[in-house]
């Protein structure tokens, strides 16, 4: 693939940056995500180009009214917040033409920065077979070099690093992967698993690899009747439950205790209930993630049940509507995140955010300003992280919070 044709891969790409089902089929995601699973690949493209806008953040010793910062700015809001093109420039405080200009010019920063990465990428040697057994060796399976499947899945369980990730993306994957068998077997799956629950603290590869693995287990079992999905919330776990009404008893307890084992390994637990009649229920209860603190400060007391519709329970969500009870909270509780209103009674949000700065003990607090006043450089140029228009478009509130506390998008 030539460098030009490359370049309009990714800006179709960021057009579709959180259409994870669109980006999985997408030409670069063979080119850039190839390493990941097929059903993951869409949301590995979706990070990596989540990342490398990251990557064209100005060190803190450019100036912030530099073209460095002005185009970081317009790719950081087109694509990660959702602006709306027409908007872009006014919130900058620059003319259209100019904003096109940056935006070309960030666009092309951007393309050569991830066309740089793929040739290095394309450039490496390429990896060498697994196996070094004799040709009628590595055909019968045979050699002592051959792994054993369960060990490395094992391996893998004890090294892959915990992270949060979202079940219903999980699954909705796992279903994509075991489609074909479940179509084979003529069974129905009904899956419930909302995607308002809180994150789930397991490395999402092993999560992947266990739902499948139990997916495979019911619906083997079953023939030309419903395996039926689902996922609730308790206390701090999130329990998985996939049930069937199965033709003959569980058939494969080496698979089971793969997979349990895994479980354990990631903090998780499976039970395995089969009566011998035909009611298989497997049960797999998960760690949450801790939620992050979010800090509202807006003198309108009905926002945070608005955010709180917005992002489900994925955060706590504590408010303050007045600038000494915003200080106050943010010294107590020191939230992971804060979102500020501009146009606060008695201290405004610019002299909020200046004594969040000043104060040793809340500086280093990111602050995201939502405010109905188009100055998106200023609250930049003032400490904050991002800056959002009001009225809160959803989609952005979520990502933005998700990039700056870590979730999964």
């Amino acid at each position: 693939m030539d460098q030009e044709t490359f370049a309009r891969h990714v800006e179709d790409a960021l057009a579709h940056l959180f259409d994870h089902f669109y980006l999985q089929f997408h030409p670069l995601s063979g080119l850039l995500a190839a390493d990941a699973p097929p059903a993951l690949r869409g949301r590995a493209l979706s990070r990596l180009l989540v990342e490398a806008i990251e990557r064209l953040k100005p060190g803190p010793d450019v100036p912030p009214n530099s073209l460095a910062w002005r185009k970081y700015h317009y790719i950081s809001l087109r694509y990660l917040q959702g602006v709306p093109p027409d908007q872009l420039s006014k919130q900058l405080g620059v003319s259209d033409r100019q904003g096109r200009r940056d935006h070309r010019q960030a666009l092309d920063a951007l393309c050569t920065l991830l066309w740089d990465d793929y040739r290095s990428s394309a450039g490496s040697p390429t990896a060498q077979p697994r196996s070094t057994a004799a040709p009628d060796q590595a055909a019968s399976g045979a050699g002592a070099d051959a792994l054993d499947v369960e060990d490395e899945l094992l391996h893998l369980g004890r090294v892959a690093p915990r992270s949060a990730c979202h079940l219903a993306d999980v699954v909705d994957g796992a279903l994509a992967t075991t489609g074909p068998l479940i179509q084979n077997h003529r069974c129905r799956v009904v899956a419930d698993v909302p995607r308002t629950l809180p994150p789930v603290a397991m490395n999402p590869l092993i999560l992947r690899e266990i739902v499948i693995g139990l997916i495979t287990q019911a619906v083997d079992l079953t023939w030309d009747s419903d395996v039926r999905i689902n996922a609730a919330e308790s206390e701090t776990r999130i329990i998985l439950t996939i049930s069937s009404i199965t033709r003959r008893p569980t058939d494969d307890p080496a698979m089971l205790a793969t997979m349990r084992r895994l479980a354990e390994m990631q903090g998780a637990r499976l039970s395995v209930t089969d009566d011998g009649t035909g009611s298989l229920l497997l049960v797999l209860d998960l760690p949450m993630t801790e939620r992050a603190t979010v800090l509202v400060i807006d003198d309108n007391p009905d926002v945070v049940l608005l955010f709180r519709r917005y992002l489900g329970h994925t955060y706590r969500l504590i408010q303050a509507t007045t600038a000494e009870e915003a200080l106050a909270l943010a010294e107590e509780q020191h939230p992971s995140l804060i979102t500020l209103d501009v146009m606060m009674p008695g201290l405004d949000g610019w002299q909020i955010l200046e004594r969040l700065r000043s104060n040793a003990g809340t500086q280093a607090i990111p602050v995201i300003v939502c405010s109905i006043l188009p100055e998106p450089s200023l609250a930049l140029a003032l400490g904050a992280v991002a800056y959002l228009p009001k009225p809160i478009n959803p989609l952005a509130l979520r990502s933005t919070l998700d990039r700056y506390l870590g979730l999964p998008r």
